[in-house]
């Protein structure tokens, strides 16, 4: 399993991520962020990465459940409180799509298609879903950024996602 380190020493130059975590098991990377930003006080306190090897309550888009078996994905989130309006963050859900799909055209993946506004595609099935939620710490918005990627999940489950 990846540690914080790996991911740390992964990352460009330049880029600080934050707090890095690494859970073998969570609920929701999302709902743990959310939680997260209403227990700390501080604003900018709860920034940063956390990636499970597994979700037993992943979400997705309007309340739907995101399958997050162990060791079949990558289920991350990234939490980031912002010194602007909320209306000039609403691009960053198309933003995130283009960042992932670009890092996966980078890691030499087949090429993928961006169904709007949140899905990644490849071959007509979903490789990745991004969920971005809204929160406020103190009078800053705070986004979370939920990236999950299907890499090999158990052939039910696959059959199950299409």
């Amino acid at each position: 399993m990846v540690n914080a380190e790996q991911i740390r020493n992964a990352l460009h130059p330049g880029v600080d991520p934050g707090a890095i975590e690494v859970v073998d098991q969570i609920d929701s990377t999302n709902a743990e962020s959310l939680r997260r930003l209403a227990d700390n006080p501080a604003t900018r306190g709860a920034e940063g990465l956390l990636v499970a090897r597994s979700q037993t309550a992943g979400r997705g888009r309007r309340g739907r459940q995101w399958l997050s078996p162990s060791d079949a994905g990558i289920y991350l989130s990234i939490t980031r409180v912002f010194d602007a309006e909320l209306s000039q963050l609403q691009a960053l859900s198309l933003v995130t799509a283009l960042s992932v799909a670009h890092a996966i055209d980078e890691l030499g993946g087949e090429p993928v298609q961006l169904k709007w506004p949140n899905d990644i595609l490849v071959g007509n099935k979903k490789l990745a879903g991004i969920l971005l939620e809204t929160s406020w710490n103190h009078d800053h918005p705070a986004i979370v950024f939920g990236i999950g990627l299907n890499l090999k999940p158990p052939r039910q489950e696959a059959e199950d996602l299409g």
